[in-house]
């Protein structure tokens, strides 16, 4: 049964990372926590058959989004693109989204058209953990993400400064051709990402058992602030 996922209002992620998660997925309502799954597949190779099991038989009645990230932007197991497409077929059928980098675009080619093809919603990313990149760069990204006919650019970058924060908030909120999910990591990363909701963030990024990015909020935190703001 696919989940709609409703890009009109800030989304709270909630990635799964490893078996403390997904224990906490299985004893726990998720819906209370935040509004789509995120199953990141490269940090979970070994864990590939409970996940199978957990979506056919306890799925948490949300929106899926999987991940299997490039080695290069915080991915785990050095995972080659033929390896990460495996990942991505084996279970588009149970997923509702995916979220595949723009320096993967091209590679990712034939996993990104099954995707559109099974009506799956696309998120092309973006992460740079160690700086913020210039306004040009983050606008050169966002381009290309609609160029690659994507429904989110999402974009997460380390985050010190708060006139980088204020410029970053800008772009998110003057942007009307595309949603885009903007996150700030690091030490202005919790401030940053309630800003960035306000702004217009579709896709706001939380934690269930354990942080899996500098700068996260619990999740269902996360979500309470959110509703206030």
């Amino acid at each position: 049964m696919p989940f709609p996922i409703d890009f009109s209002s800030p989304q709270v992620v909630a990635p799964v990372c490893n078996s403390a998660d997904l224990d906490f997925l299985s004893s726990t309502s998720a819906a209370h926590h935040c509004d789509i799954i995120e199953l990141r597949l490269d940090s979970l190779s070994d864990q590939l058959d409970p996940i199978e099991t957990l979506l056919s038989d306890h799925h948490p009645n949300l929106p899926i989004l999987a991940t299997a990230r490039h080695p290069d932007e915080g991915g785990d197991g050095s995972l080659d693109a033929a390896a990460r497409q495996q990942l991505y077929a084996r279970f588009l059928p149970q997923i509702d989204a995916l979220d595949i980098e723009l320096r993967s675009v091209d590679e990712m080619s034939d996993t990104l058209e099954a995707a559109r093809s099974a009506g799956k919603k696309i998120i092309l990313s973006f992460h740079d953990f160690k700086s913020t990149p210039s306004i040009s760069t983050i606008q050169d990204k966002i381009e290309a993400a609609i160029d690659a006919e994507a429904d989110v650019c999402k974009i997460a970058v380390h985050l010190d400064s708060l006139d980088r924060l204020c410029e970053l908030a800008q772009v998110c909120e003057n942007e009307t051709r595309i949603k885009i999910s903007l996150m700030g990591m690091g030490p202005l990363g919790k401030i940053s990402r309630l800003l960035f909701a306000k702004a217009g963030s579709a896709l706001n990024y939380g934690y269930l058992a354990t942080p899996n990015a500098p700068g996260q909020w619990p999740a269902k935190q996360l979500k309470n602030l959110i509703g206030e703001i």
